[in-house]
């Protein structure tokens, strides 16, 4: 697919365009000499480019607890929805599950194995002031990344979801995503050492000095969002590719 729809120059000859319509509106036969050559004139190029997800705003928060609150402010964007990475300071075992404005997030991708991290996604039921609540079964540090895309297709918002892990790396992988060149690749990465950064392309998002997620437009149809850490410790990352409107 390609990144837009191109049309060449559009050329018109009024004579030829005026028999044209009346043929297809009222049915009329032209009878004119439809072989002769005839003079056009160029009127305009123009190219329609198909909707594309977009990042409309992005709030971060972390706490040491079972909770952590995030306060965001959800706008009016056509077809919108909302992420919530959760990066907990976890070698293993902690869970964590999600709400928006009191309503249950499903759990996009996420485990609790090796590291524990987890990718959430819903629909907005409203707009305006609202809380995020990430509440954790035990209690540890936990980065938070909201996110408020718009264009995502409301029937099916995603295209493929992974959740990756490694015990003991230097770069954590995703397994391969199926994806939209108009659509949008969000993830989150937690890691037990060392200072990451991104191996995709990815445009990287900080919560309390660290690295804990990014998003990037996808240049294919699969992508593997990666990142690398400076020392080799437990990480995972979990992602998930969005659909467009």
């Amino acid at each position: 697919m390609n990144n837009s729809i191109y049309f060449n120059s559009v050329y018109f000859d009024a004579e030829w365009g005026l028999h044209h319509l009346v043929r297809r509106i009222i049915g009329a036969v032209y009878s004119g000499l439809v072989s002769l050559a005839r003079h056009f004139t160029k009127i305009l190029d123009f190219v329609i480019t198909p909707q594309q997800v977009v990042l409309e705003n992005t709030w971060t928060g972390y706490a040491t607890s079972t909770t952590v609150t995030v306060a965001v402010d959800i706008s009016s964007s056509a077809n919108s929805y909302v992420t919530v990475g959760a990066s907990i300071n976890s070698s293993a075992g902690v869970t964590a599950t999600c709400t928006l404005n009191g309503v249950n997030v499903p759990s996009l991708a996420g485990g609790s194995t090796v590291r524990s991290c987890y990718l959430f996604g819903i629909i907005p039921a409203t707009t305006g002031s609202q809380n995020v609540v990430v509440t954790l079964s035990g209690s540890t540090t936990c980065r938070v990344i909201v996110n408020q895309l718009s264009g995502v297709n409301q029937t099916t918002p995603t295209l493929a979801t992974n959740s990756t892990s490694a015990d003991s790396t230097s770069v954590t992988t995703s397994a391969a995503l199926t994806t939209s060149l108009f659509g949008l690749i969000v993830d989150v990465i937690s890691n037990e050492s060392g200072t990451i950064s991104a191996n995709d392309g990815q445009t990287t998002v900080t919560v309390d000095g660290d690295i804990r997620g990014g998003y990037k437009i996808p240049t294919a149809t699969t992508d593997s969002p990666s990142y690398s850490s400076s020392s080799s410790s437990p990480m995972r990352i979990s992602a998930a590719s969005f659909n467009p409107a």
